[in-house]
């Protein structure tokens, strides 16, 4: 894992530092490698769940306790990003994965 300043990397949590909130990186690797946008697609982390299955509950060997909330998507400028905090593992990266394409309506 980078530091503050390199290439977030997808399924990775930082805290987003205007709002001290966890989040999860979404976006591939490909965008976030590419020559900067400045910008990156992030999913927020609660601690409470939201509407299934848009909402992906964490596991215990995760590095944060919560709920990816597919639903709250947005773009953040990669300046906002605090310190790596760790990366989901594959089968929760995988679930993410599973909850967009159904959020956007995509085929498996």
């Amino acid at each position: 894992m980078g530091g503050k300043n390199e290439n977030p990397r997808k399924g990775e949590v930082r805290l987003h530092q205007p709002t001290g909130q966890p989040i999860c990186v979404v976006s591939a690797d490909g965008h976030n490698f590419a020559p900067r946008t400045g910008m990156i697609m992030v999913a927020p982390i609660h601690a409470t769940a939201g509407p299934a299955p848009v909402t992906v509950p964490l596991t215990q060997s995760d590095p944060v306790a919560g709920f990816v909330h597919v639903d709250g998507m947005d773009q953040v400028e990669v300046d906002e990003l605090g310190e790596p905090i760790g990366m989901l593992v594959g089968a929760s990266v995988e679930r993410v994965e599973r909850a967009i394409t159904i959020f956007f309506d995509l085929p498996f």
